[in-house]
């Protein structure tokens, strides 16, 4: 007979008859299982480090969840689930089309789509009202293809937005919402963004901060600063609405300068390359005021123009 000295001997003795019934169950003999596995033809691993994840395509109802640590994530082919990358400075790489929802989390993130931005044709769409991809906090950039409804919400810092065209189709959100801090929207200057939507809609907006919207051909669209400073430039305005919105802002069109230009509340410069046959509103006069200032001691009528001497 064994004799068990005092509690620990009767509490290990417990803990082996436990281990041992469960053993006889078929229960304490299963391997732990990760909180989150990758879709099937999925590689890489979802670690709380950086991660380097490639999958062949990704369906409707998968979803990849990297966690923190600077991840990189490629889908091959089109991207219909969920992509959650969690947090610090991500990058995200979709080749096909987007259908699904993507979430790059806080950090410094890039995500792509439709090839690099040395190409010159445009690449597979973003499409239908569903897609979104969200950048969370962190200066991060968007450099896409063809952006053609679904939304891209730039949200905290600093963000750059890169597109061959952004277009909203009807009944669909906003393209592109700048969010909080100074964002740039047309970073590139050898093949630049075209908007374009339809019903008086609006594709681009730059919401809060400074922001800088620079494209080629605006069309048919609404392009909006929305509060800050915002500069609003494209090459050629055909019946496009361009709205800067609360604060100091510049608006310019160039060729073909059809549609409405309005500054908003605020000291707003509107200028056009040619005469401008739409509408302008709430922009104050782009050229100097006159020199001849009244003389001392005497006091100029701001409405008659009239100067009464002293």
């Amino acid at each position: 007979m064994r004799i068990l000295h005092g509690s620990s001997g009767i509490r290990r003795s417990l803990a082996m008859s436990t281990a041992t019934a469960l053993a006889s169950f078929g229960l304490a003999v299963l391997p732990a299982t990760p909180a989150h596995a990758l879709p099937i033809g999925c590689t890489g691993t979802e670690t709380p480090g950086p991660d380097n994840i490639f999958c062949p395509l990704l369906l409707a109802g998968q979803t990849i969840k990297s966690g923190a640590g600077q991840d990189t994530i490629t889908i091959g082919g089109d991207a219909d689930g969920t992509i959650d990358a969690g947090g610090d400075a991500d990058t995200v790489h979709i080749v096909g089309n987007i259908n699904g929802q993507i979430d790059l989390g806080s950090g410094n993130d890039v995500f792509t789509a439709a090839g690099s931005t040395s190409a010159l044709a445009p690449g597979p769409t973003v499409h239908d009202a569903g897609p979104a991809v969200h950048g969370g906090d962190g200066n991060d950039i968007f450099d896409m293809g063809a952006w053609n409804s679904g939304t891209v919400y730039g949200e905290g810092g600093d963000d750059a937005f890169d597109a061959y065209s952004i277009t909203r189709l009807p009944t669909a959100p906003p393209s592109a919402l700048g969010g909080d801090g100074n964002d740039t929207f047309g970073r590139r200057t050898f093949f630049p963004m075209a908007a374009a939507a339809y019903g008086d809609q609006s594709a681009i907006q730059g919401q809060l901060g400074n922001d800088i919207i620079r494209g080629g051909i605006c069309i048919l669209s609404v392009v909006e600063g929305n509060d800050g400073n915002d500069s609003i430039s494209f090459i050629d305005s055909n019946g496009c609405i361009l709205r800067g919105g609360d604060g100091n802002d510049k608006l310019h069109v160039g060729a073909e300068a059809t549609g409405e230009v309005n500054g908003g509340p605020g000291n707003d410069m509107c200028t056009e390359d040619l005469p401008f046959f739409g509408t302008e509103e709430a922009c104050e006069p782009d050229t100097p005021a006159p020199s001849h200032a009244p003389r001392n001691g005497s006091q100029q009528d701001p409405a008659s123009g009239s100067i009464t001497r002293a």
